[in-house]
């Protein structure tokens, strides 16, 4: 499989001989020269990468600036902050439980591939045009998107699972992708969580098990939770 790895890793860059102003009109290539500027002396089509790698270094370095002297101490001790914070620094969700579970000895099986996951991280069929045009619109947009997204989390934390879809959708708006691309995404989940539906049927069947999955993956008609009712499971909220 690594060898398919290599191939999705290439998508991290524009095709060669394609520039940011063959991808955006002058308005938009003018706000996305501003920050590049602001951040490193460049304009976009200094750069090779494509939109949503170039979106993630630069996120990656307006964290970084923004969390300069930040201290956890400032927030309430029962801040989801210091719950956020006790799960290892900024290893994601996912990689901590991996971890977690690896320390005791314990079988881990995917819901999918590897290969899938990174298409699903490159996106490589949504066009490039598209793609830049998003990238701006992120960045015009990131404090709104930062207060929609922190607030996917508290609704979480409040256990409002359809309130988490709904602002994600609109995190989704904001980042220019419209309500055809939000369609598209639950359509998306839609088919994975049917595809997942026999192999979480198997692994709990057979041994305890802990199923860990993105919040979408759960409220809805299509559903996890609502799936695993069907096929007859007693499911209970715990706090």
């Amino acid at each position: 499989m690594q060898p398919r790895l290599i191939i999705y890793s290439k998508d991290k860059f524009l095709p060669v001989g394609v520039k940011y102003s063959d991808l955006l009109n002058k308005k938009e290539l003018r706000s996305l020269d501003s920050v590049l500027q602001k951040l490193w002396g460049i304009n976009a089509n200094d750069t090779k990468l494509r939109p949503n790698s170039l979106y993630d270094v630069i996120f990656r370095q307006i964290a970084k600036d923004k969390l300069r002297g930040f201290s956890l101490d400032s927030f309430p001790k029962n801040s989801i902050f210091h719950f956020l914070a006790r799960l290892n620094g900024n290893v994601p969700m996912d990689i901590f439980l991996i971890n977690k579970a690896k320390e005791k000895g314990y079988k881990i099986r995917g819901l999918e591939s590897i290969e899938f996951q990174m298409r699903l991280k490159f996106q490589p069929d949504m066009s490039l045009a598209l793609e830049a045009k998003s990238l701006v619109a992120k960045l015009q947009n990131q404090d709104s998107l930062k207060t929609v997204l922190g607030s996917v989390t508290d609704s979480y934390f409040e256990q409002d699972l359809n309130g988490c879809i709904d602002k994600m959708n609109l995190a989704t708006r904001l980042s220019g992708l419209g309500d055809s691309y939000a369609d598209g995404s639950i359509d998306e989940v839609k088919k994975r969580n049917l595809n997942w539906m026999p192999i979480i049927e198997l692994e709990i069947e057979n041994a305890k098990s802990m199923i860990a999955v993105g919040v979408g993956h759960l409220p809805g008609e299509y559903g996890l939770i609502n799936l695993l009712r069907q096929a007859g499971y007693q499911l209970e909220c715990v706090k």
